[in-house]
């Protein structure tokens, strides 16, 4: 597969509106907020939130994995995570448990702020590239979040008060 001379950087979570005008632009950096994982992402956070239908994370990955063979998709250099304390335990560990997992230096946490975020890209470690995609996404599903958060239980109603009389 042919790679785009770029470095090109996946901006995932909030993005700074005096950024939006520099989305897909081709310079030295190509800062986009198009995550090729994106449908794989949000399938594996349903799962592990018992949100998602059966099925729904094993079809993302399926149709990922034959984008990435056809060529019609490829990953980012790097993931540029913003919000990070904003995001949900398990999306969290999507990015910093999976995919860091995989490639440590090729996600990385900034400030939601426009010039933290371009201050980031001037600074961007080098680092070992992905795994191939299918290697990546293999097992994806047995792949649990460190942060797994139970349902709060029922709440049950509390049983009523014994009233104490005289001689009883």
């Amino acid at each position: 597969m042919q790679r785009n001379a770029a470095t090109v950087v996946a901006l995932v979570g909030a993005v700074p509106d005096a950024l939006r005008p520099v989305l897909g632009t081709h310079t030295t950096y190509v800062l986009g907020d198009d995550d090729p994982l994106g449908e794989v992402a949000d399938a594996w956070v349903r799962r592990f939130d018992e949100a998602g239908p059966v099925g729904e994370l094993e079809v993302a990955v399926t149709t990922t994995i034959a984008r990435w063979r056809a060529g019609t998709v490829e990953l980012p250099d790097y993931y540029l995570v913003t919000g990070v304390d904003d995001l949900a335990p398990t999306r969290r560990h999507w990015y910093f448990g999976v995919l860091h997992d995989a490639a440590p230096r090729r996600i990385v946490p900034v400030d939601p702020d426009a010039r933290r975020v371009l201050a980031a890209l001037e600074s961007l470690p080098p680092g070992p590239w992905w795994p191939p995609v299918d290697r990546l996404l293999a097992g994806i599903e047995q792949r649990v979040p460190d942060v797994a958060v139970p349902p709060d239980p029922p709440v049950e109603d509390p049983p009523a008060p014994r009233l104490l009389t005289p001689g009883g």
